[in-house]
């Protein structure tokens, strides 16, 4: 996830979930941050404790410095931000290391003000690329970075992108905002605005010594029936091949193996919910999309997101924002079958900043090749920046292990470590040295000198050149300051319920009442196949009805927090929502059971 992981912790659940949380932010130069007060908030504290408790175990006897701590196995140079220096990084797998050097960031002020990056080139043993005009990065033939505004006409479920509105260009020239040694960022802002609806983004783009252009997008809008992505025109003509949990997977640009709108029978008294139409060409994916042909790679990677979509000829494109209104749209042209309550939902307009942070490689190694992931993993889960004050300790580093494999979770078990791995190829991946593998709760049950195609096991591990798992610090320890925590990348939602809407809802509820009425009356006067088919419409009108209701007031009390959300909001029970709930959960069994009674009549 977003996090280094000691002790298997990781922030990538709470990550994911704020975007429904309630919290206050404050905007800094280092990111997005907030008061940890609820939910996903207290659990990212929670999780940052737990991991600053960790380094304090870990670095209790180190010399006083600053040191680079590694959870990934495999060796890796970086350059990595603290403390206004570019760290540069060298690992050799699981453990902590000196960092080699530090370099001044930020570039004296000049008389002529900021440099401008327009045709500022970049040369590494890599890639060569340099900035056009309109912010994207020039890579060969291809074209990297564009921020495109798009119709969007889906809702919470599906997606059903429309016309293109804009690519979002840099308001003024892009400017070289910070410089080393080993280092340039790109930076500008970039704004669209179309009546009501507005996208903002500020940009900044990394280029350093490694395989990655770098980007980092706070974005944020207003509005409805917008979306924007991220594209990447790579030209790559050839194989798409998309990380997934453990696996690495071939997919096609585009899915038209579906069933059709009309079904046969035996199919339709079957099939009532929600399936796709014609085509998908979204897919999920986890930390990757790689693109290849028979010149070579490039790969995409993102931290938090979990969708793309790439064309034949090798464009790929991350959705970072899809501002909607409704839990269900009806009527969408690629979707067919009751696909959920049709609830008013302000929230998912997306009204709030978010940091996105993406990053590809022009020319990457190939999906069948244990670098890439290794590639992946230390840019998803970079070494930690650690500043150890004066103490006693007099160590420099500590080695676990380093090993061609990506590693899942790690644990203290006793004086070891048990390490559980992955190989997600379709060719074994040797260890350096004969290891015991185990069972889940840490059973030796062999010697694994390999880690066979798509298997994931659990090796136990020697606490390497000390055992750092059984210390336990001193009370003369030294002051250990991350100089890299996890940043919180969510800022405050600023979504409020429109009341036009609410009163449109209000209105739908009460031109619904006088048709139960009449339905009640038919249903009582007829019988047979008549009654049950009166009995379904008034069930699917009384659902309809409850759903109008339960939003209606949910997005009231919503309306009374004015954004603040209290605890009391958050967490006590509300006795008329839980039996608005609990009567509309009710209504919605039976109507599918009528569902498929009337089918079958």
């Amino acid at each position: 996830g977003d996090l280094v992981m000691l002790q298997t912790s990781s922030l990538e659940l709470a990550l994911n979930v704020a975007a429904i949380d309630a919290v206050h932010f404050r905007r800094g130069e280092g990111g997005i941050s907030g008061d940890r007060t609820y939910g996903s908030l207290r659990a990212f504290a929670g999780m940052l404790e737990d991991l600053e408790a960790s380094l304090a175990t870990l670095l209790f006897d180190f010399a006083p410095g600053t040191y680079a701590v590694s959870t990934n196995p495999a060796p890796h140079e970086a350059f990595l931000e603290a403390d206004d220096q570019l760290h540069h990084v060298v690992t050799d797998g699981i453990g902590a290391w000196p960092v080699a050097e530090s370099l001044p960031l930020r570039p004296e002020a000049g008389d002529a003000g900021p440099e401008p990056a327009a045709g500022l080139w970049w040369r590494n043993d890599h890639y060569e690329a340099t900035v056009a005009p309109d912010g994207t990065v020039i890579a060969g033939e291809q074209v990297l970075g564009r921020l495109i505004v798009s119709e969007e006409a889906g809702d919470t479920y599906s997606e059903a992108s429309g016309r293109q509105l804009a690519v979002l260009a840099p308001a003024a020239a892009p400017v070289v905002a910070a410089r080393s040694a080993a280092h340039r960022d790109v930076a500008y802002a970039a704004l669209w605005e179309d009546g009501e609806r507005r996208v903002e983004a500020r940009v900044r783009i990394r280029f350093d010594r490694s395989p990655l252009v770098q980007w980092r997008v706070d974005l944020d809008s207003r509005g409805a029936n917008l979306r924007v992505d991220i594209e990447w025109l790579t030209r790559r003509a050839g194989r798409i091949a998309a990380g997934m949990p453990f696996d690495l997977v071939d997919r096609p640009a585009r899915d038209k193996d579906l069933l059709p709108r009309d079904l046969p029978p035996t199919l339709a008294s079957i099939l009532l919910g929600q399936r796709e139409l014609n085509q998908v060409d979204v897919f999920p994916f986890r930390d990757v999309v790689s693109v290849s042909d028979d010149a070579g790679s490039t790969a995409v990677m993102a931290r938090g997101l979990r969708a793309y979509r790439a064309s034949t000829d090798g464009n790929v494109r991350l959705p970072l924002r899809r501002s909607v209104e409704w839990l269900t749209a009806a009527d969408l042209a690629d979707r067919v079958g009751d696909a959920g309550p049709f609830f008013y939902v302000p929230d998912a307009r997306e009204e709030r900043t978010v940091r996105h942070e993406v990053a590809a490689a022009p020319a990457a190694p190939d999906p069948a090749d244990p670098a890439l992931r290794a590639l992946v993993d230390n840019y998803l889960n970079p070494p930690l920046i650690v500043r150890v004050g004066p103490g006693a300790g007099t160590r420099r580093s500590w080695s676990l292990w380093r090993a061609p494999v990506p590693l899942a979770s790690l644990r203290p078990d006793g004086a070891e470590m048990l390490a559980r791995v992955f190989n997600p190829s379709n060719q074994p991946l040797p260890l350096p040295e004969a290891t015991p593998e185990t069972d889940l709760v840490g059973r030796i049950t062999g010697m694994a000198t390999a880690i066979a195609p798509r298997k994931i096991v659990t090796l136990r591990l020697q606490a390497g050149d000390g055992d750092v798992s059984a210390s336990v610090p001193a009370p003369s320890s030294p002051v250990i300051d991350l100089l890299t925590p996890p940043m919180w990348r969510v800022g405050d939602n600023l979504g409020r319920p429109d009341p036009a809407i609410l009163a449109e809802l209000a209105d739908k509820i009460a031109a619904l009442a006088p048709r139960l009425d009449e339905l009640t009356r038919q249903i009582e006067a007829s019988q047979g196949a008549d009654r049950m088919r009166l009995q379904h419409r008034f069930f699917v009108l009384k659902r309809e009805s409850l759903e109008l209701e339960l939003s209606l007031l949910l997005n009231r009390r919503k309306q009374e927090q004015d954004g603040r959300l209290t605890r009391a909001y958050l967490y006590e029970p509300d006795a008329e929502i839980a039996e608005l709930g609990l009567a509309l959960n009710g209504l919605r069994i039976r109507r599918r059971i009528y569902d498929y009674v009337v089918q079958a009549l």
